[in-house]
């Protein structure tokens, strides 16, 4: 799944989200470091480990998982 051109990463993570169920707390815990890691500040190590948790957990759950079909329209 690719992210649209105008697509902020917080609303990418959401679509993918919607599409993964399954996934949405792993993708809601590293869209929570990204945004500091990207933009300015930090997080903490702690952080950090669960950031790379949930990456590899997301890693492992996609290829596995049919997506859900989704009408993008209606995200907001």
């Amino acid at each position: 799944m690719t992210r649209q051109d105008a697509e902020t990463p917080t609303e990418y993570l959401h679509r993918a989200a919607q599409q993964w169920p399954n996934l949405s707390a792993p993708l809601a815990t590293l869209g929570a470091a990204y945004g500091p890691v990207r933009y300015g500040g930090g997080v903490s190590e702690g952080q950090a480990d669960q950031a790379e948790q949930s990456a590899t957990l997301i890693l492992q759950g996609t290829p596995a998982e049919d997506p859900v079909s989704s009408d993008h329209s209606t995200i907001q």
